[in-house]
């Protein structure tokens, strides 16, 4: 109990302090006279800023870029968002942010990252920035560049680029058919 003009000051609190507080005006006969109250949420900051895995090392044209965010501690667990080369990223391509409790009761966030790349980008590479936020409190961004990945002709299209060379010359009509049915065969081996 507090008489006059009073206030209370909670320190080292942590996530079990979250809830809500009242306070009542009682009159000198102890009957409530006003009362109020409000939501309170204690944040405390993740461990450590997000890291960024990437499922290989590079990206291919034609192929899906899948990465993870993840953030670990922190209450309430961090919300996380993608950028790609400083853009938002479309919400189709994200799955989560998921949030799971290990035994060592550490809250972990963690959001998937699913990106189609259709086209080369000028630079060789990608940059990816996924960001940690708790309200207004905390924010914190974690970058990474993910560079092109060169892919090696396969053994049956270096084959039919030689055969392409030797025949040169030979008659486009007999190139398409050659052409065609290297296609198809390819097409049965995969």
């Amino acid at each position: 109990n507090l008489w006059g003009n009073q206030s209370i000051t909670l320190r080292k609190v942590d996530g079990k302090y979250t809830g809500l507080y009242k306070c009542a005006i009682l009159t000198d006969s102890m009957t409530s006279a006003a009362e109020d109250s409000r939501s309170v949420t204690v944040v405390d900051k993740p461990l450590e800023a997000p890291k960024i895995y990437v499922e290989e090392n590079g990206f291919q044209i034609g192929k899906v870029l899948k990465a993870n965010c993840t953030s670990k501690g922190g209450y309430p667990p961090a919300n996380l968002t993608w950028l790609v080369d400083g853009e938002k990223v479309a919400s189709n391509a994200i799955s989560g942010p998921k949030q799971y409790v290990n035994d060592g009761e550490v809250d972990v966030s963690v959001s998937e990252l699913m990106l189609p790349i259709t086209v080369a980008p000028r630079s060789g590479h990608i940059k990816l920035t996924c960001t940690a936020t708790q309200y207004t409190m905390y924010s914190v961004s974690t970058e990474l560049q993910v560079d092109l990945k060169e892919v090696t002709a396969s053994s049956s299209t270096k084959l039919m680029n030689m055969f392409l060379a030797v025949m040169k010359g030979k008659g486009n009509v007999f190139i398409s058919a050659v052409m065609a049915s290297s296609i198809y065969l390819l097409h049965i081996i995969h």
